[in-house]
Order: structure tokens, then C-alpha cells, then sequence
């Protein structure tokens, strides 16, 4: 028997290789130094590092079913939280880098097959954890909608 797919973690793979793809110049304002994949405690992150990209998948919910060739099938609602921190002065150019990032998802909604839609939810600066600490200067929150099997864990 085959391991099961686990197709959130395909989404954020794709993400992860898209926006590390960012770099200035003719088609895009930032290069950022580095992309984590739901870095637990982003207050430890390298001091050095000025321009950084944290992804979160927060939550999943089922929107809805479908069945192919015998398959039960779940469509899943995935949140993704894409925490910006700019140190320094590169503070001052968060407006361009959420622009250089909304472009990036722009260029493909599926993430090359593995969804089926994207979309904007919105962007809070300053997003603080539950104690109160900044964790960015700012979170994009996106949803990506995709289909798995219902009983594989897929998210």
C-alpha cells in the first residue's frame, strides 16, 4: 500500500520555492534572504537578516465534497499566514514587498496543479503572538482552496 499524500504540504513547498524565486530588479523590488516554512519562534530568526519571509498554515476547514471513481473527496479551505519582518531599515519598504509577493502568488492560483483557487483575505501589520510579542511587520493572509482524499492526511 502506497503512504498517504499529504497535499498541504505540497501547497507550502510550492510557495516556499516561489517566493525564494523573489528577486529585485526588473520584475520585482525585493530579494528576500530567506524563506522559513512555519519557524516556531520568530523572535530567535538571525539578527543579521533584514528581509524575511515566515509561512504559516493555520487552519484547514472542509468546504465541501465530491466523489471520483469510487474516491470520497473533501475540497479543503487552507490558511496560510505569510509573515513579513523587515528589520533596519528595510522597515521602510514593507508596502513594496507585500507588493513583490501578492505579484509572485499572482502569477499562478493553482501552485503549478496542487489547488484549485487562491485568494486574498487580507493584511495586518504589526500582528502580535499570543503574549503580546510582534511576530511581523506584516502577515498576508491568503486561502488556498484543494481537494484530497477524505480519509488521507492531507491537512
Amino acid at each position: 500500500m502506497a503512504k498517504p499524500s499529504i497535499q498541504d504540504d505540497t501547497i507550502i513547498a510550492a510557495i516556499k520555492t516561489r517566493f525564494e524565486a523573489i528577486t529585485s530588479g526588473s520584475d520585482y523590488y525585493t530579494t528576500f534572504e530567506k524563506v522559513y516554512d512555519n519557524f516556531p519562534n520568530v523572535a530567535s530568526i538571525e539578527k543579521a537578516k533584514t528581509k524575511i519571509i515566515n509561512l504559516r498554515d493555520v487552519s484547514d476547514d472542509k468546504i465541501g465534497e465530491a466523489s471520483e471513481s469510487s474516491q470520497q473527496l473533501d475540497d479543503i479551505d487552507m490558511l496560510v499566514e505569510i509573515d513579513i519582518i523587515a528589520r533596519g531599515t528595510e522597515a521602510a519598504n514593507i508596502r513594496k514587498m507585500k507588493a513583490d509577493i501578492l505579484k509572485n502568488i499572482s502569477t499562478d492560483l493553482t501552485w503549478s496543479a496542487a489547488a484549485f483557487h487562491t485568494r486574498y483575505i487580507g493584511s495586518q501589520r504589526n500582528k502580535k503572538d499570543i503574549y503580546g510579542n510582534i511576530i511581523s511587520d506584516l502577515t498576508i493572509t491568503i486561502g488556498i482552496q484543494y481537494r484530497k482524499n477524505a480519509w488521507s492526511n492531507d491537512g
